[in-house]
């Protein structure tokens, strides 16, 4: 031992861990709690001295069996969070390791409570901080809500059964082929035909990846949300709820660990946009009626030979007894409506111009939005979807005059 013991506790801690060594998190409190001394002295003269060196340190590969993934670092894309604080520093650790509360303290060398006080940060900030069994981590998906969102009809605006709901996806906002124009001309489009609520499917802004840098008028996580806040119309009495994608927006959630749906909601929230709501990741049920689903989704993979088959092969793989009434599916830029082993399918089209990397892969931009005009009978069971499709061309046409 390189150190002289100098005090009174110093001396109990140490002949305490010659007869009971330090080897988990939990031993701390016990010595604490037989030697009369608080937790975080112990923990500290244990690290002085070198008595905790049994001690696991940050695991890597599985956390509670479950696989951690490794993440691509791409140093042309900057972190969400430039500083050099104790709960980014945290945070960038936690990219990499699994620990308890007290093996952070021990690597940062401060008190359990500082590091208490980091997480509580990073969980306002949207990070996807995960416990389980009191081990933290940061995890790069998102867990599902279980319960769907609940709908009334008299929130939908239904008369007689029928309403209407607003549907879009694919607005790609901070890219220079966003179709602001089109948005605008959607959101008036929906005021006009009395839509209340309007969902949309994902992929809300571009992202930022090595391959899109050329594509984009506003990079940052933070600056992305406020151009779609700032796109995204305000009109009364209509909602805008919002899917994110696993791709696109979802780059952040996969490479900096961060809730992108959540901090959009954050950030509208402090923007005065009440508006808007965040429905979750990837996929999520709507309940419209008791036992009447409509599931929006945002899909993945590349556009197919035919426009509906992606669609179709979606919903002839759905286990049966789980399919839903309505699926509303993002991602391809098309738009289609079928009927699909009873399944009303919607693709709502796109806000976004053909990009230079769609033209590569042959992949037409179908540029407008939906909506579906629904009826639930008296037995409350949807028996009516229509789907009326607004279509938009490219810029080039409205710069003529015709």
């Amino acid at each position: 031992m390189s150190l002289a013991i100098r005090t009174e506790r110093q001396r109990l801690v140490v002949e305490y861990a010659q007869q009971h060594p330090f080897e988990q998190a939990g031993d701390y409190a016990k010595a604490a709690l037989a030697l009369n001394i608080p937790m975080n002295t112990v923990r500290h003269y244990a690290k002085q001295f070198g008595l905790n060196m049994k001690m696991p340190g940050p695991r890597k590969g599985y956390s509670i069996g479950k696989p951690i993934l490794p993440r691509e670092v791409n140093p042309s894309v900057p972190l969400v969070a430039k500083d050099n604080s104790l709960a980014e520093r945290i945070r960038k650790y936690l990219m990499k390791y699994l620990c308890t509360k007290d093996e952070l303290a021990d690597f940062f060398e401060v008190a359990p409570k500082v590091i208490q006080a980091g997480l509580d940060e990073l969980k306002e900030r949207a990070v996807t901080l995960d416990c389980e069994n009191g081990i933290y981590s940061i995890q790069n998906d998102i867990r599902p809500p279980e319960e769907p969102v609940k709908e009334t009809l008299e929130g939908l605006g239904a008369r007689a059964g029928h309403f209407v709901i607003g549907h879009t996806a694919d607005w790609h906002t901070s890219s220079k082929y966003c179709r602001e124009d089109v948005i605008t001309k959607l959101y008036e489009w929906y005021a006009a035909e009395g839509v209340t609520t309007v969902y949309h499917a994902g992929n809300w802004c571009d992202g930022q990846a090595k391959f899109n840098e050329f594509d984009l008028l506003i990079h940052g996580v933070t600056p992305q949300i406020h151009e779609f806040l700032r796109v995204c119309p305000q009109i009364p009495g209509i909602k805008t709820k919002v899917l994110s994608g696993d791709d696109h927006e979802g780059w952040w959630v996969q490479r900096e660990g961060i809730n992108i749906g959540q901090l959009l909601a954050l950030e509208a929230h402090k923007a005065g946009r009440d508006d808007i709501e965040d429905i979750g990741y990837m996929e999520r049920d709507i309940e419209l009626a008791p036992g009447q689903i409509m599931r929006v989704i945002h899909a993945g993979g590349g556009s197919a030979y035919a426009t509906s088959y992606k669609a179709q092969k979606y919903v002839e793989s759905l286990q049966g007894g789980e399919k839903p009434r309505i699926v509303v599916m993002g991602h391809y830029h098309k738009f289609e409506f079928g009927y699909p082993r009873e399944v009303y399918v919607l693709q709502p089209g796109c806000c976004q111009d053909q990009t230079p990397f769609m033209r590569k892969k042959q992949i037409q931009a179908h540029v407008g939005g939906c909506i579906l005009d629904i009826h639930v009978n008296d037995g409350g069971i949807i028996d009516e979807v229509g789907c009326r499709f607004k279509s938009f061309f490219d810029r080039t046409f409205y710069e003529h005059k015709w």
